[in-house]
């Protein structure tokens, strides 16, 4: 299995349904050093995004486990706006994000 830190979309039950087929049971953690912001992309769309290195600041979000198939799709929802990057979460654990 794979951990994910979600801290936009991919928290609600629907998105992860449209994505991986079926709705995570994930638990809260924080992410220190960063700070989320949105961007834009495109004409119409707004998009979460976190920016890391930023002493002081910090994202709340949901830690939950995907198989590597679901994180392979995941990775296609994301598509080329992000990148994925291993994090460690408050709590300690190890985990993806998909950072600007």
């Amino acid at each position: 299995m794979e951990t994910i830190f979600a801290y936009g979309t991919l928290k609600d039950p629907k998105v992860q349904q449209e994505v991986i087929g079926r709705k995570v049971v994930g638990m809260p953690d924080h992410l220190d050093g960063c700070i989320k912001s949105h961007f834009q992309h495109g004409t119409r769309k707004t998009y979460p995004v976190i920016l890391c290195s930023i002493e002081g600041h910090g994202v709340d979000g949901l830690l939950f486990s995907v198989t590597p198939e679901e994180l392979t799709k995941i990775d296609e929802y994301e598509n080329d706006i992000y990148r994925r990057e291993k994090v460690t979460l408050k709590s300690g654990t190890p985990a993806w994000a998909y950072v600007k």
